[in-house]
């Protein structure tokens, strides 16, 4: 993964049966690596576990039986298109 891109990207976050629960619009130059652990440390204080890997875009956090993927994406969700 690269450090930062030159367009927009955007943070997403997933539930297990793929529903967008949260996107934030990530900034040309924004530090993606450093959003993710970000992200990982915001869903560690509401007590879900999971960091993510150097390299990946995505990671899963857990809680109990619940699961969530959290990561970076190039494109636009289409789940935002009207």
């Amino acid at each position: 993964m690269p450090k930062k891109l030159p367009r927009d990207a955007w943070l997403v976050v997933e539930d297990e049966k793929g529903r967008l629960l949260r996107v934030e619009l990530l900034r040309p130059g924004t530090d993606l690596p450093k959003r993710l652990e970000e992200a990982a440390a915001e869903y560690a204080a509401q007590g879900w576990t999971g960091r993510p890997s150097p390299g990946r875009w995505t990671f899963v956090v857990r809680r109990g039986t619940r699961s969530l993927v959290v990561g970076i994406r190039g494109a636009r969700p289409s789940e935002l298109d009207p």
